[in-house]
């Protein structure tokens, strides 16, 4: 037996916004307790961009340059230690 499973529509249209797609999945969601309630609040999960269904992506992927800011940050804090610790 195949199990059933969404299949995001932007893997058809990366143009979808995350919220109409998080919004669509929980329409269609197999467990009937946590598909919307009315109808209503599924037109209104479409109309309006719900923060509950926006996915957030890596700060690597965001935000490169700020990602390996804070990498070589990290490292040259490490360094120090390790020369503090060196110098004992």
């Amino acid at each position: 037996m195949k199990m059933l499973r969404y299949i995001s529509a932007r893997e058809f249209n990366a143009g979808v916004p995350a919220w109409v797609d998080g919004a669509i999945a929980r329409a269609v969601g197999i467990d009937p307790g946590k598909r919307h309630e009315a109808l209503s609040e599924f037109i209104e999960d479409l109309r309006v961009p719900n923060s509950r269904y926006e996915i957030t992506r890596p700060l690597i992927e965001r935000n490169p340059v700020r990602f390996w800011q804070c990498v070589s940050a990290i490292l040259f804090v490490v360094n120090l230690m390790l020369l503090f610790l060196l110098k004992r």
